[in-house]
C-alpha cells in the first residue's frame, strides 16, 4: 500500500468517525450538528443528484429541502451513526425517484444539463461525451457509477444506499465501465 492510500483511508476513517460525531451530537439534542451536516452533505447531494438523474438545479433545491425535512426526522432515530453519507445518498435518492414517479419524467441524462468544466485542452468536449455516455446507461448503472467515482464511496457504502448486495454493485460497476467503454470507444471511432 503506498503513502498516498494510507493517507486517504485515515482521511476516509476521520471523516467517519466526526460524521459519526455529528449524529450523536444530533440525536443527544445538539442542533448545530444538523447545520454542520447539511454543510457538510449538501453540496455533496446536489452533485449526485444532478448526475445520477440529471434533476434540472430548481428542481434538486426543491428535492434537497424535502431531504433535508427527511433527514431531520430520522436522523433522530439513526442506528449506525458511522452510515451516515450512504443513509443520505439514500434518502437523496429515494426524493429523486419518488419525484420523477410523480412527474413522469424520462430519467436520462442530457449533457446539456449539467455544467461542464471547460479547460484549454479539451476537457469540457471530454466531460460532454461522459455524461452523454452515462446517459445511456440505466438508473441503477448511473447511480453506482456516480457514487463511486464521483463521491467516492465504497462498494459497501454503495450497496447500503441502494439497498443491494455488494455483489450487486460489483455487477452494475462491471457493466457500466463496458458501457462507458464501448459507447466512448464509438465515439473516438466516429471523429477519426
Amino acid at each position: 500500500m503506498s503513502e498516498g492510500e494510507t493517507g486517504d483511508d485515515n482521511q476516509e476513517a476521520m471523516g467517519r468517525l466526526y460524521d459519526r460525531s455529528l449524529v450523536l451530537r444530533f440525536q443527544i439534542g445538539d442542533e448545530s450538528a444538523f447545520a454542520e451536516i447539511v454543510a457538510r452533505m449538501h453540496p455533496r447531494l446536489r452533485q449526485f443528484l444532478v448526475s445520477a438523474f440529471g434533476l434540472q438545479p430548481a428542481d434538486v433545491e426543491d428535492l434537497l429541502q424535502d431531504v433535508w425535512v427527511d433527514a431531520c426526522g430520522g436522523l433522530r432515530r439513526l442506528r449506525k451513526p458511522a452510515s451516515l453519507r450512504p443513509w443520505m445518498y439514500r434518502v437523496a435518492r429515494n426524493r429523486a425517484l419518488k419525484h420523477l414517479r410523480r412527474r413522469r419524467l424520462a430519467v436520462g441524462l442530457d449533457a446539456s444539463q449539467v455544467p461542464a468544466r471547460a479547460s484549454e485542452d479539451g476537457e469540457a468536449d471530454r466531460l460532454a461525451r461522459l455524461r452523454a455516455a452515462l446517459g445511456k446507461m440505466s438508473p441503477a448503472h448511473r447511480e453506482a457509477v456516480v457514487l463511486r467515482y464521483e463521491h467516492g464511496l465504497s462498494y459497501e457504502e454503495i450497496a447500503r444506499a441502494l439497498k443491494c448486495r455488494v455483489g450487486t454493485v460489483r455487477s452494475r460497476l462491471h457493466y457500466a465501465k463496458s458501457i462507458l467503454h464501448d459507447e466512448l470507444g464509438r465515439l473516438s471511432d466516429d471523429e477519426e
